[in-house]
């Protein structure tokens, strides 16, 4: 998709949307990568309530050809931030979804750009950027804020925001293991066994836990989704592709161990000054109103899924020459690498 024929056929579809407003689309930025969702920014300017505006917005397709998850729905993702539009949760301001392929070729949905900083993870936050450059209390104050965001979804009513078609038919946590063994099955059928992932995924079923009352589940709460204002304050909450009706605290635990496998997962110093584990766990307690009892559990099963991912993303990699030879990233990444001392610290060692 080449960025001038996008600008043409997103005005064409502008003009559709906003009778008479002319709209004339200028930069449209290509994504960086577009192994999940391709997200491209588009700046465009229009006539609406009878001034001219300009816009800058974000589009967001399915990526084409082979892709990181075996399914994408973008219908999912756009309802459930039009859902959470006037909750506490900031989302940013939707435009529209367009289901029809014939505009760009596939499905798409545009949002408004929310201004504003995302902390790096290419390279780790923990080693270089904007967050590791604050002082230790702006970053203490960044993450807590972070932190709350994410217990801002757990209070969610999710019924009486119009989020019940989210719920699974089975039990939540049930739910989740079923996902991720399809997951794996269909990446090690492209690749090759992944023996440790499958052993996690064992460990899983055998510990599950009595789950919590069903929340509404961010699925990828961390940092990097994080927009925050020159203040520390988050101004939008991003990628919502794995949305779900679950347990809350798989969101927390998804929000440590990412942040683990950025720095333990590569065997970097964590960025002095951060909060602890059990700073983070008080913080998100005391702003959900919920406990975070059994939460190892839950970190085994945020590894599990996030050694998958990457094993998925090596691949791909690897399909795509983007990797020194004989560099195997499928398992040489930091979600294997917690994933991996998570398992022993379980009494699970890794069989050679």
């Amino acid at each position: 998709m080449q960025p001038v024929t996008l600008a043409r056929a997103l005005e064409g579809w502008l003009a559709g949307r906003y009778p008479g407003s002319a709209p004339e689309v200028g930069r449209v930025t290509p994504p960086a990568q577009g192994y999940s969702n391709e997200t491209w920014l588009v700046d465009a300017t229009l006539t609406v309530d009878g001034r001219r505006q300009d816009w800058a917005m974000v589009l967001r397709t399915a990526p084409a050809g082979d892709a990181l998850f075996p399914h994408y729905d973008l219908s999912l993702q756009y309802r459930v931030m039009a859902a959470l539009a006037h909750s506490e949760v900031p989302v940013p301001a939707l435009i529209g979804y367009e289901e029809d392929p014939s505009f760009i070729g596939r499905p798409f949905y545009l949002m408004r750009r929310v201004a504003g900083r995302v902390p790096n993870e290419n390279p780790q936050y923990h080693v270089e950027g904007w967050l590791a450059e604050l002082s230790p209390e702006a970053l203490r104050s960044h993450w807590f804020a972070g932190v709350t965001a994410c217990a801002q979804v757990a209070r969610v009513n999710w019924r009486a925001t119009g989020l019940a078609w989210l719920a699974p038919d089975a039990d939540p946590l049930a739910a989740q293991l079923a996902e991720l063994a399809a997951f794996l099955d269909w990446t090690e059928a492209q690749a090759r066994p992944y023996p440790l992932i499958r052993r996690a995924l064992a460990w899983l079923a055998a510990n599950r836990p009595h789950a919590g009352d069903a929340s509404l589940v961010w699925g990828d709460a961390k940092l990097g989704n994080l927009v925050f204002g020159e203040a520390g304050h988050v101004e939008a909450a991003l990628d919502w592709e794995g949305a779900h009706i679950g347990d809350a605290r798989e969101d927390l635990a998804w929000f440590l161990v990412l942040d683990c496998s950025l720095c333990e997962g590569y065997g970097t110093p964590r960025l002095p000054h951060l909060p602890s584990r059990a700073e983070t766990i008080a913080c998100w307690e005391a702003a959900s109103g919920l406990s975070a009892a059994g939460l190892p559990w839950f970190e085994m099963l945020a590894a599990t899924r996030l050694a998958l991912i990457m094993a998925r993303l090596g691949k791909l990699f690897a399909d795509r020459g983007l990797l020194p030879e004989g560099f195997e990233m499928d398992t040489c990444n930091g979600g294997y690498t917690v994933l991996a001392r998570l398992m022993a610290d379980a009494g699970e060692q890794e069989v050679a």
